[in-house]
């Protein structure tokens, strides 16, 4: 039978003192990789329906992973085009007669618009409830009106309580991939946290005014071990 012999190197010195226990190896799981418990591919396409300011979209999911934002802007200069496209922030579909025929910019997401130009591509996103807002004009600029389907949205979903599994817990497939037939967890998957709702972000405030960043009470120090 094959036998697979695996090598720990005590590279620090640790396990040569007394009374420190050696490592113990509790499995091996042939074909294994680590895993994410994130959803990808992901995509929606928007319309500006008008030239209006905080213009707002909810996207179908909550609990955003990872979010790219590319909006159609077919009527760029030529010194726009050449610095996204140094920027890395610029995608343009070709006919076959290699002619452009649609120009897509990628936006940056940025906390808040108070520091930006009316010209710069930008938007904010509330990760937690999925909705995606871009600026007025005067903070952050709005992307074409009335074209449709002018806005394409990928992202990925992903996290939380609800992602934490227990081992086995897996045992399918979504999509067929290459000479896979099937997998699941040989161990639990943990670390999942939902976020903070707002009326426990209130809490978390008042109590930083209460203590002020300087432990007094025994609540304190609980607070400040919560923070």
């Amino acid at each position: 039978r094959e036998l697979y012999w695996i090598r720990i190197r005590d590279k620090d010195g640790g396990y040569v003192k007394n009374g420190i226990p050696r490592p113990e190896l509790c499995g091996i799981y042939m074909n294994a990789a680590r895993v994410k418990t994130v959803r990808t591919g992901l995509e929606e396409r928007l319309t500006m329906e008008g030239y209006e300011s905080q213009s707002s979209f909810r996207l179908l999911n909550r609990n955003i992973h990872r979010l790219e934002v590319w909006v159609m802007e077919n009527g760029l200069y030529e010194e726009e085009r050449q610095a996204l496209k140094e920027e890395g922030r610029l995608e343009e579909i070709r006919d076959e007669d290699g002619r452009v025929r649609e120009t897509w910019a990628r936006w940056r997401e940025t906390h808040q618009f108070a520091y930006h130009a009316p010209s710069e591509r930008c938007y904010v996103l509330d990760a937690n409830e999925g909705v995606l807002t871009f600026g007025g004009g005067r903070h952050g600029a709005i992307p074409a009106p009335n074209v449709p389907d002018g806005i394409r949205v990928r992202y990925s979903v992903g996290g939380g309580e609800r992602c934490n599994l227990l081992a086995g817990q897996i045992n399918g497939l979504e999509f067929s991939a290459g000479f896979i037939n099937r997998a699941a967890n040989p161990l639990a998957l943990f670390g999942g946290y939902d976020r903070e709702t707002a009326k426990e972000a209130m809490a978390r405030a008042g109590r930083a005014l209460g203590h002020g960043f300087q432990a007094v009470t025994a609540q304190d120090y609980i607070s400040l071990a919560m923070e």
